[in-house]
């Protein structure tokens, strides 16, 4: 496998964004050059593009001139007008022909007679919202049809779809887009080998987990992280890893459990002997499918026995995928 890094230190981006996967998902701590490293490659290679992020508000701020992202790239200087309240197109200099295009993911139903048609990639950067932020009605499905409407018909056409290149910080697992996608699992797992690059071919999926970057190593003697030391936020923004209450994570013998729903990769098993119940991403045994409305409807004494420690689990990433589905 191709060293995911260039010499100095930086995440190598053209790398991931040639990958022939429609949907290259790219997690990582701060500060590793994931949203640069993407722009700087579309900017280079001249390729249509849309920016999104989550809100409005966001789409709005990074096409001021004084916060644009491609302030930091060499070379021509872009520019970014609003087309209209909801979306703007990005300029090199006074070329009146847009290299890319700007949009939020909660307005883009609101644009209408947009024709994305020559966009090769979309660019959705920081997808996974920090804590404090507020969530997106259905924020899952909203992307997929985003995804939708920016690809049409080109598979059926013959042609390429649509390269969707998702960059995050490592804020929250268990997000709806992830979650939709049915990654958790995954990501779990690479987590727990320190792999970082897992390809799903028959889902056209590329999954990125950046775990070893040589510039969180040297921003682990910075100020700010000398100060805060080991903390959720550093081992977020550091680390690249998810912090969870794991007083609860403890290790059964599967013939000690009986397997008795899963819902999307989680499986909870009645341990046997006892009131408590166990949760993991594996499955054993012949569990009953339940879709997330079920499980919410009809299980939802399981959060009775999740606050008063009845509640048992494999590991932080089946803790943060139950707390995702029972409360979403």
């Amino acid at each position: 496998m191709k060293n995911l890094y260039i010499n100095n230190g930086y995440v190598d981006m053209s790398y991931l964004m040639e990958l022939p996967y429609p949907f290259i998902i790219v997690c990582g701590a701060r500060g590793v050059g994931k949203t640069y490293g993407a722009l700087k490659y579309v900017k280079e290679k001249n390729i249509p593009f849309i920016l999104m992020r989550r809100t409005q508000g966001e789409t709005d701020l990074i096409t001021s001139p004084e916060m644009s992202p491609f302030k930091a790239i060499p070379g021509d200087e872009i520019v970014t007008k609003p087309l209209t309240k909801y979306n703007g197109a990005i300029y090199r200099g006074e070329d009146p022909i847009p290299i890319g295009y700007t949009m939020a993911l909660s307005t883009i139903s609101k644009v209408r007679g947009f024709s994305a048609a020559e966009v090769k990639y979309i660019i959705y950067d920081e997808f996974v919202p920090e804590k404090h932020v507020a969530k997106i009605r259905n924020e899952g499905e909203a992307f997929f049809n985003a995804y939708e409407t920016i690809n049409r018909n080109r598979e059926l056409n013959g042609e390429d779809p649509v390269r969707a290149v998702l960059l995050s910080n490592s804020n929250n697992l268990f997000n709806p887009i992830l979650t939709e996608l049915g990654v958790i699992k995954d990501l779990a797992e690479m987590a727990k080998t320190g792999k970082e690059i897992r390809l799903l071919p028959k889902r056209g999926i590329a999954l990125v987990y950046l775990q070893h970057s040589p510039i969180s190593d040297r921003k682990a003697k910075t100020a700010l992280y000398r100060a805060v030391g080991e903390t959720d936020f550093s081992e977020m923004a550091i680390k690249n890893s998810f912090g969870f209450d794991d007083h609860m994570v403890k290790s059964f013998s599967l013939r000690s459990i009986t397997p008795v729903i899963q819902v999307r990769e989680l499986v909870v098993y009645k341990i046997k002997g006892s009131h408590d119940y166990y949760a993991s991403l594996h499955a054993s045994g012949s569990p009953r499918v339940i879709s997330p409305e079920q499980f919410r409807l009809k299980w939802g004494d399981l959060w009775i026995k999740y606050i008063t420690d009845h509640l048992y689990f494999e590991d932080a990433y089946a803790q943060g995928l139950f707390l995702k589905l029972i409360k979403p």
